[in-house]
């Protein structure tokens, strides 16, 4: 097992457990407790986890998450409504990845409609979603797959992405700060998609307004890695103003609020111009 595989493994089975011993470690992978404390250290500095007398931490303040049925459940409408902003951004002939997050699900459900689309998929919800479009076609990223997350991580995915080059690539989040980026709570889900941002000429965020604020895990991709977040009309100000001052556009999915604003000025318009 290469060393970063075990990493990915070792900060799975801490999350899991909350706790775990440096020697217990040693036995499960088989390598030595110097290797262990070494692989503890790099963990620690990417904020992973925390180093304790003999063993190791979980941490603490980080934002879970629920399984994909439980997301499944949340923030439906706003998904919809990002979902729905989201696809006018997509023309007939683009090559995407579509990453397996429930808010990107909804983005699938809006792209059936598309013309000359060629869709690389990172979990089966979204394939299923998309296999009898006759505009599409599809392609799967292969890997282990995980059925808390409905998704295709590992090194196979991995590799599969650091093989191809897109238009777009649109992906979920857990948490984002304008301090810590896009983070997750899963290593092996982070890392796939930090591929899947790197094979894209544009990557957009699909976040609703629970996401924002928070962090995760481990780091995903910093905010200078994101082209576009697309989120609801409940997102604050104040936090859409923080990311949109690290150079990252920011844009409000709220089209009953659009065109009420749009009637506004012209009954405005309307009563200055008898």
């Amino acid at each position: 097992m290469f060393p970063a595989e075990r990493r990915r493994h070792i900060a799975d089975l801490v999350k899991q457990r909350g706790t775990i011993t440096v020697s217990e470690l040693s036995q499960l992978f088989s390598v030595s407790e110097m290797t262990i404390h070494r692989d503890l250290a790099h963990l620690q500095e990417l904020n992973v986890l925390e180093k304790s007398y003999g063993g190791v931490l979980a941490k603490p303040s980080l934002t879970m998450e629920p399984d994909f049925a439980g997301r499944l459940k949340t923030c439906v409408s706003e998904k919809q409504e990002i979902a729905r902003r989201a696809a006018e951004m997509v023309e007939d002939g683009d090559c995407l990845i579509v990453d397996p997050s429930t808010t990107s699900l909804a983005l699938a459900q809006q792209l059936r409609a598309k013309r000359n689309l060629t869709v690389f998929v990172m979990g089966p919800h979204t394939l299923m979603e998309l296999m009898a479009a006759p505009g599409i076609t599809i392609l799967c990223v292969g890997g282990q797959f995980n059925a808390r997350t409905m998704s295709l991580t590992g090194p196979e995915a991995e590799h599969f992405l650091s093989q191809i080059h897109v238009d777009k690539c649109f992906i979920g989040a857990n948490s984002l700060s304008a301090q810590r980026g896009v983070s997750d709570p899963f290593p092996m889900e982070a890392s796939v998609k930090r591929k899947a941002v790197e094979a894209a000429n544009e990557t957009f965020l699909l976040a609703d307004h629970t996401k924002f604020g928070r962090e995760s895990l481990i780091v995903t991709v910093p905010l200078e890695a994101i082209d576009v977040v697309v989120t609801d009309r409940k997102t604050p100000e104040s936090y859409r103003n923080e990311i949109a001052a690290k150079g990252v556009k920011v844009v409000v999915a709220d089209n009953g609020s659009e065109q009420k604003s749009v009637l506004a000025v012209r009954s405005a318009d309307r009563s200055s111009n008898p």
